[in-house]
């Protein structure tokens, strides 16, 4: 029993920021697990933001070194399969979505747009909530007033979780590390070399992933999920170099590394069949 017990506080995990619509994260955060069947060794609410709820999931993973973006994108396909609904997730590092926004002094919104909720019921009562989404997953019982759990910032409570590796990147450059321990330059300094439209929303942009065939047809968090990917590893490339002066051999170049994500990778794969058929 104490061998089972060491086992399972050495097991290996990958933080995953989630921004789930604010039924699904009622559940989840009611239940203490990201599915039903698990998925998650901790799971806890970092903020709310325009009808939202950002949770930090720690995944646990046979090696440290699996990829994290990877890992992110089949994690929206089992929420998908089980909520419903396909959410932006993004790795627990510097230079992503979640810092953007929050960031930008706007990631707390105490007047979230409230959904609707079952007759004679307050919109914001959790349980009414959770039953919005029951036809979708069946078969989950709501006793258990065990509320939601909150943590004052991007910690794991206490769980013995893994960092960030070092990730080696090729094209001649010297090895980078995402991460506050590892990333030298300050947060806003990322956020704007990654390239941030000037919309109300402080989203990453890279404007030569936006101009290629195909990309405004993927869904709204597909298409974010890819471009804060190729902006992460276009800064691990260059650092000093905005991605905006970045073009399309660029993207042909991170496609190549051993960190590109397997949906970023075939999304870029188009670039040479445009390129060949022209």
């Amino acid at each position: 029993m104490a061998n089972s017990k060491k086992a399972k506080a050495e097991q290996p995990v990958l933080d995953l920021l989630i921004e789930a619509s604010a039924a699904a994260a009622v559940l989840i955060t009611r239940r203490r697990r990201l599915f039903r069947t698990g998925g998650s060794v901790y799971v806890g609410e970092l903020l709310r933001k325009d009808g939202k709820i950002w949770l930090k999931a720690a995944i646990p993973v046979a090696s440290i070194e699996r990829n994290s973006w990877d890992l992110a994108h089949e994690t929206v396909a089992r929420f998908k399969k089980e909520f419903g609904q396909s959410p932006y997730i993004e790795p627990d590092r510097a230079g992503g979505r979640y810092d953007a926004l929050a960031q930008a002094g706007k990631a707390i919104d105490p007047l979230m747009s409230p959904m609707e909720g079952a007759p004679g019921r307050s919109p914001w009562d959790p349980n009414a909530m959770i039953e919005s989404l029951m036809p979708k997953i069946p078969h989950v019982g709501l006793a258990g007033n065990m509320g939601i759990p909150g943590i004052g910032g991007r910690g794991n409570g206490g769980l013995g979780g893994f960092g960030m590796p070092g990730m080696t990147m090729g094209m001649g450059h010297s090895p980078s590390q995402f991460g506050p321990a590892g990333q030298s330059q300050d947060v806003m300094q990322l956020f704007q070399q990654a390239g941030l439209s000037g919309s109300e929303e402080l989203e990453i942009s890279v404007p030569a992933l936006r101009a290629l065939p195909g990309f405004e047809e993927l869904s709204v968090n597909l298409a974010r999920m890819l471009e804060v990917e190729a902006s992460q590893l276009l800064l691990s490339q260059m650092p000093g170099v905005p991605v905006s002066a970045h073009n399309r051999d660029s993207l042909v170049a991170i496609a190549k590394l051993p960190e590109c994500s397997r949906a970023l990778r075939s999304f870029l794969s188009g670039i040479q069949t445009t390129d060949e058929a022209g």
